[in-house]
């Protein structure tokens, strides 16, 4: 296909330069993942379910009532228009993570991202388009926000390494989302690969340092809560390196 992107202007004429766009890899649409067991399970499953939700939801409201926390209008509207995939380049634009509804393609610029090197099993998302990605700054692991505000970490093969639980999350509560999610170096000890900062649009902020030795494990650093200087919460993090 070729398609005008540029005129050349040289005196009284002009000159139209045609660039061809090749279509280096298509994905189809993703079949949905049926969970396992048989149908008899399933029946058990929602009997219980049946019988459990009132006792449960009640529980919630007498130990859980969060306070009313609402997103500004605007920014729902705006997150919810965004589409549900996602491609994320590392810094050095070696490899590309394609995000997909239940998978993460991870893609080389060494064959111009045609094949698959590692794929992430990730579970299908009610809010996809409040999903967020991050590559760390050796562009070894990949972290990965759900709406409900966990973050699972990847290394390039695909392996799940360990899923850190969001402090509280509730169904259809947006603000509990991830905002932002950075990886950033950690040289004061070798015990530790990185540090990987979890802020929400609450503004509530979380540092862990991440280990990918031969133990995976994360420990919380320290944590922080903008939402004393934004009551709003907030919309996006930026990190700037030189000043830390």
């Amino acid at each position: 296909m070729a398609a005008p992107m540029d005129k050349a202007v040289s005196g009284n004429s002009e000159e139209n330069i045609l660039y061809d766009l090749l279509i280096n890899t298509e994905w189809p649409p993703e079949p949905d993942v049926q969970p396992r067991g048989g149908r008899e399970h399933g029946a058990s499953f929602v009997l219980s379910k049946a019988i459990t939700a009132p006792a449960y939801y009640f529980l919630q409201l007498l130990w859980y009532s969060p306070a009313k926390y609402c997103l500004p209008s605007g920014l729902v509207r705006l997150v919810n228009k965004q589409i549900n995939w996602q491609l994320v380049l590392t810094s050095n634009g070696k490899l590309l993570a394609a995000v997909q509804d239940q998978c993460i393609e991870i893609r080389s610029a060494k064959d111009d991202f045609g094949a698959v090197i590692g794929k992430c099993q990730v579970p299908k998302d009610p809010n996809p388009q409040w999903r967020h990605v991050a590559w760390s700054h050796d562009c070894t692991l990949v972290a990965y926000a759900e709406s409900t505000g966990t973050v699972r970490l990847f290394d390039l093969m695909g392996s799940e390494l360990f899923v850190i639980p969001p402090q509280t999350s509730f169904p259809g509560d947006m603000s509990y989302a991830i905002a932002g999610l950075i990886f950033l170096e950690y040289k004061a000890s070798t015990q530790w690969s990185a540090e990987l900062l979890v802020i929400n649009y609450r503004g509530q902020l979380k540092s862990y340092l991440v280990s990918v030795g031969a133990n995976h494990s994360y420990q919380e650093s320290h944590s922080f809560n903008f939402g004393c200087h934004y009551s709003q919460g907030i919309s996006s993090v930026v990190y700037l390196p030189d000043h830390r």
